[in-house]
C-alpha cells in the first residue's frame, strides 16, 4: 500500500513538471523568415544588399532598400560598358529546376525600368532601391523565385588568340543584350563542381514552415 501511495505522488509529481501541449506548441512556432543578404557576382557585377519581404494579404512585397551594383574587370584587353535598363522577375513554375535554362517554364515574368538606365564603367558603382509584388496564389504554387538585371552590354578591344604569341590578336567589337541573374548566397547550403570545374549539383534552404509562400528561402 505505501509503495503504491509513493508510486502515484511520484506520478503526479512527473505529469506537474511536463509541459502542457499548448506550451509545447508555442515553442515551436516557426519564425517567418523575412529578408535574406544579396551577395553574389556573375559575369562582370558583383551584388550587395539586403531583400526584405511583407506578406500582404495575397500578396508578397519585396522591397530591396538599396542594392549596389560593381563592375568588376574581367578581360584586361577588352572594354566594356554596360547599360542597366530593367530590373526582371521570374516565377519559375515547380519541377523546373532540373531543367536546362532554355526550358525553364515561368508562371510570371516581370520586368521594371530602371530609370534613368545605370552606365557602368570598369570599376563603377551603382545603386537601386527596388520594389515588386507576386501574388501568393502564385507563390504557393512556384518551385523558387529568381531576378536579375538586363541590359547591353557593349564590348570593344582585342582578344590574344595564340597563347604563345601575345602579338596575335583579334578585333573584337560587339553589343549584345544580357540577363545578369543576382545570386542568393545566403539560401545555398552546399554546391559542388566537377574535376572541370564546371557547375555540380547545388542543394538550396527550404522554408522552415512549407506552408509560409513569403518565405526568403523560396528565393534563388
Amino acid at each position: 500500500m505505501i509503495a503504491r501511495t509513493a508510486l502515484t505522488v511520484l506520478l503526479l509529481i512527473v505529469l506537474a513538471a511536463a509541459p502542457s501541449s499548448s506550451s509545447r506548441s508555442d515553442d515551436t512556432k516557426v519564425t517567418p523568415e523575412r529578408s535574406v543578404g544579396l551577395t553574389g557576382t556573375y559575369l562582370e557585377l558583383a551584388f550587395t544588399g539586403l531583400l526584405e519581404i511583407e506578406d500582404r494579404g495575397e500578396d508578397c512585397v519585396y522591397k530591396i532598400p538599396k542594392l549596389t551594383i560593381l563592375f568588376r574587370q574581367i578581360e584586361k584587353r577588352i572594354t566594356t560598358i554596360i547599360n542597366l535598363d530593367n530590373f526582371r522577375v521570374v516565377v519559375v513554375a515547380p519541377h523546373q529546376a532540373e531543367k536546362p535554362k532554355s526550358a525553364t517554364s515561368y508562371m510570371l515574368e516581370q520586368r521594371y525600368p530602371i530609370q534613368p538606365p545605370l552606365k557602368l564603367l570598369v570599376n563603377d558603382t551603382g545603386s537601386q532601391s527596388i520594389e515588386f509584388s507576386v501574388p501568393k496564389r502564385l507563390m504557393h504554387q512556384a518551385e523558387y523565385l529568381a531576378f536579375g538585371l538586363t541590359g547591353q552590354a557593349t564590348m570593344k578591344g582585342f582578344v590574344q588568340i595564340d597563347k604563345d604569341d601575345p602579338s596575335k590578336t583579334v578585333k573584337v567589337e560587339n553589343v549584345s543584350r544580357v540577363i545578369w541573374p543576382i545570386p542568393i548566397n545566403d539560401n545555398i547550403i552546399s554546391h559542388t563542381t566537377d574535376s572541370n570545374g564546371e557547375h555540380g549539383t547545388i542543394v538550396y534552404r527550404q522554408p522552415r514552415d512549407p506552408n509560409d509562400d513569403c518565405s526568403s528561402a523560396k528565393i534563388r
